[in-house]
């Protein structure tokens, strides 16, 4: 690949990596404040990515039913 076909590609990519940063709308240090969040609150009751799926289709059961 020649050298300018690489700058633009890596300029492009870039680009679309600020665009889709953007549109989430939180800043570098909101998303880290978010992450010691998480740390901070410990681990998880669920064990497994299959516990942590059944917990979120109850607790959406549970808003679909207005409770």
């Amino acid at each position: 690949m020649r050298p300018s076909i690489a700058l633009d590609l890596k300029r492009s990519k870039v680009r679309e990596w600020k665009e889709r940063r953007d549109l989430l709308g939180y800043t570098v240090e909101e998303l880290r404040d978010l992450v010691g969040e998480g740390i901070a609150s410990g681990p998880s009751p669920q064990a497994t990515m299959a516990d942590v799926k059944a917990e979120a289709r109850r607790r959406f059961e549970v808003s679909r039913r207005g409770g």
